[in-house]
């Protein structure tokens, strides 16, 4: 009977080992979840504020060409339809064209962007 005392304590032993094996691995477990999501959180807040800076800069350039070429349609003496904040219809045939060819003619926002390597796609 000694030794099945022994064995039994032994079996308890081991079994409040496993369990408190078992919470340390959860807690570890927990903490490791934890920091990962808080990093792709962070990353994700990262990412998404890059690409509205972006997207800000963008709509900036976008509106301070529209507001050059408006400008330069005035200069030209020619017709405004319809205004937007992303275009606007006038009368004047291949407006950057006719606003490289006028000396009178702003182009300073037009120049950067293609000193930039970009280029403004007009639509006729």
């Amino acid at each position: 009977m000694v030794q099945s005392d022994i064995d039994d304590q032994a079996f308890q032993v081991q079994r409040i080992l496993a369990d408190e094996l078992d919470q340390y691995k959860e807690r570890g477990n927990s903490y490791v979840d934890n920091n990962i999501q808080e990093i792709q959180e962070l990353y994700i807040d990262k990412e998404q504020q890059e690409k509205s800076k972006g997207k800000v800069e963008e709509e900036e350039v976008i509106r301070s060409v529209i507001g050059e070429c408006l400008h330069n349609v005035h200069i030209l003496e020619g017709k405004l339809v319809s205004v937007t904040t992303d275009g606007f219809i006038t009368n004047i045939k291949d407006l950057e064209t006719e606003i490289l060819k006028n000396p009178k003619c702003t182009v300073r926002i037009t120049n950067l962007i293609h000193q930039t390597g970009r280029s403004i796609h007009w639509q006729s």
